[in-house]
């Protein structure tokens, strides 16, 4: 086999290359100072410290503005937060943690369930891993602010139950979302009934097997754009996934596909939607 370099000199130029893409790279990502062609391992690895990722995760009730509600905001740490810990200008009131590779087999078992009904807002503070979302904001019903924008879902499997029953969300921006490893979406937006903006543009489906009820009585929404969505020759439930739609009136879906090779189509419209395949959408199109 023929080297692609065929001196010393080579190699060195080419890593030194490498060496200065990298550290340029770094330096726009996080604003660190350092010299993209003469910086040293030692200097990049010390520029980038504060940068790593703290172990742990964590999840605190914070009262809102009010006083009357709560917000629940999501951070990791260095160091594990207790009750009576300020968050911000705010006084932590409860604290939750090891929630990121936990696969919660009921909407009860997720640790901040039971205080559903006093929850006005959920942010994301910092990046979370999460392997499983499922049932985490079941029955979120007083909660119209997601902010989800650095909810990282590269790992997660299952979606199922997501925003059940947010009845108060009106608006969801889920387009960062990276649903790439995504088995399960079965209920998602469930009963999402006050949804008049569902962006979820881009989604990868291509390891979807259940997407059934996923739509269910998102009874608002005028239309649903899965236009960029990329669908897999998996066999995948759909049933019932657009069905009480009863106020959308045009799902657009990719060029060239229908529909995702389905198991399951039991009644899977019934509304007055219809299917359209999209051959020229506005990007910035969000429903």
């Amino acid at each position: 086999m023929t080297p692609i370099f065929s001196t010393a000199s080579g190699y060195a130029s080419i890593l030194l290359q490498i060496r200065e893409c990298f550290t340029i790279a770094m330096s726009q990502l996080y604003g660190v100072g350092l010299s993209g062609y003469f910086a040293t391992l030692p200097e990049i690895a010390d520029a980038l410290e504060p940068f790593e990722i703290p172990e742990e995760a964590y999840v605190v009730d914070v009262p809102d503005d009010s006083g009357t509600m709560y917000e629940l905001r999501f951070f990791r740490s260095t160091t594990a937060p207790v009750v009576g810990d300020m968050c911000g200008s705010k006084t932590v009131a409860f604290v939750y943690l090891g929630f990121e590779d936990v696969a919660y087999t009921s909407n009860s078992k997720v640790p901040w369930y039971a205080d559903r009904a006093n929850y006005c807002k959920v942010t994301f503070d910092d990046w979370v891993y999460p392997v499983f979302c499922k049932y985490w904001f079941y029955m979120y019903q007083y909660v119209m602010d997601f902010d989800l924008a650095i909810l990282d879902t590269r790992n997660c499997i299952d979606f199922g139950y997501m925003f059940y029953y947010c009845t108060m969300a009106t608006t969801l921006d889920l387009s960062n979302f990276d649903t790439s490893a995504g088995a399960s979406f079965t209920c998602m937006f469930y009963m999402c009934g006050g949804l008049t903006s569902l962006d979820v543009r881009g989604w990868d489906m291509r390891e979807a097997t259940n997407m059934s009820y996923m739509f269910r009585n998102c009874t608002a929404l005028k239309s649903l754009n899965l236009s960029t969505w990329r669908f897999g020759m998996k066999p995948t439930t759909i049933a019932q996934c657009f069905n009480n739609l009863s106020k959308c009136t045009t799902i657009y879906v990719p060029l060239g596909c229908d529909l995702p090779y389905v198991a399951t189509t039991t009644q899977v419209f019934s509304s007055s939607a219809k299917l359209v395949e999209v051959r020229a959408r506005p990007a910035a199109a969000t429903t």
